[in-house]
């Protein structure tokens, strides 16, 4: 898309089925699109402006991602080592903690630190197929990082994220954040609907739930990420 469409902003959120990620299911009109995308273009005289943030910190845990399979989406090996076992070390966990009915809901906790364009970009590791660890999005061989976050770091991330469109008088706007997000805060996602509701006043906005989402601009280029959260905002510069 950004091939065919390079000067146009963009806003990224993908579909899936309840953490299983078997399959999805998109509305338009009176179809029910199974494992498809759906896209929805604007041309307009607004500003938009676009951006994705996460409030990821560092937890010191590095590794060497040595082997991966061709399509570059199953980790198979760690430090020369078989990776799920690998990764149970670093993690300090014993070895058979990280099984396929752990996987979703405690690596979420622990994404990897992938390197794009000079940014720190979460990446997930959800599932497992035999020793290998599968990801969402292309992974890079060399070396990584372990990454972690906290309620208030989401929450610090979403401020910082809102806080550099305050030049804005919006309109309306756009937001993917992942799905993470709402087991992560719990009852404090209305934390969230509060500060989107203090920075649009009366101008509409929605804000969809992914697993894997991102932006793109012409300035910042294309970001993909994990428990990321992603604004498009529309408007008027302020005077």
């Amino acid at each position: 898309m950004v091939e065919e469409l390079p000067e146009y902003n963009m806003i990224i959120g993908t579909s899936v089925d309840d953490y299983k990620a078997m399959s999805n299911y998109l509305f338009m009109n009176d179809e029910i699109l199974p494992n498809s995308a759906v896209s929805l273009g604007f041309h307009t005289d607004l500003n938009s402006e676009v951006l994705t943030t996460h409030g990821m910190k560092k937890t010191g845990k590095t590794f060497n991602i040595t082997k991966l399979s061709k399509d570059k989406h199953l980790i198979q090996e760690i430090n020369n080592k078989p990776a799920l076992q690998e990764l149970n070390r670093i993690l300090g966990c014993p070895d058979d903690f990280l099984n396929e009915k752990r996987m979703v809901n405690t690596i979420l906790y622990y994404p990897i630190s992938l390197r794009r364009k000079d940014r720190e970009v979460p990446v997930v590791m959800p599932f497992i197929m035999n020793d290998s660890i599968m990801c969402p999005c292309v992974i890079d061989e060399g070396e990584s990082s372990i990454l972690t976050i906290s309620g208030k770091d989401i929450i610090n991330s979403i401020e910082k994220n809102l806080e550099s469109s305050n030049h804005i008088n919006p309109a309306f706007g756009f937001f993917s954040t992942c799905m993470t997000i709402l087991q992560s805060l719990g009852h404090r996602n209305n934390m969230v609907h509060e500060k989107l509701n203090n920075y649009f006043k009366e101008s509409p906005y929605i804000l969809f739930f992914s697993a894997g989402e991102g932006t793109y601009s012409k300035q910042q280029d294309i970001t993909y990420a994990n428990m990321s959260f992603n604004k498009a905002i529309f408007g008027y510069e302020k005077k």
